[in-house]
């Protein structure tokens, strides 16, 4: 999800434009090489703003919960028959998932 591109994150436009003039165009590369200092020097704001964009970038980059408790269960259950699989590994509830 890291591969998202900026403009799929629900920042403004010219949020997006400013970044993308700097060569910052998916997720990744906010979030790699920018520190909300950098952001802020970027976008001519406060680091609070910057801190913020790259919280919202964040939010928006990260796998879903089901994504997730897909994988725990392909790796719990990996070698496994589905009849030894314990039937909470077989299908994570979604309130299990809720923090």
């Amino acid at each position: 999800m890291a591969t998202r591109r900026l403009a799929r994150t629900g920042l403004d436009d010219g949020i997006v434009t400013h970044l993308s003039a700097r060569n910052i165009n998916t997720a990744k590369d906010l979030l790699e090489s920018c520190t909300p200092l950098d952001v802020s020097e970027l976008l001519d704001c406060s680091e609070t703003e910057a801190a913020a964009i790259i919280q919202c970038v964040r939010h928006q980059a990260r796998p879903s919960d089901v994504m997730f408790a897909s994988v725990l269960t392909r790796r719990t259950c990996a070698g496994v028959s589905q009849k030894q699989c314990a039937p909470s590994h077989r299908r994570a509830s979604s309130s299990s998932l809720a923090k």
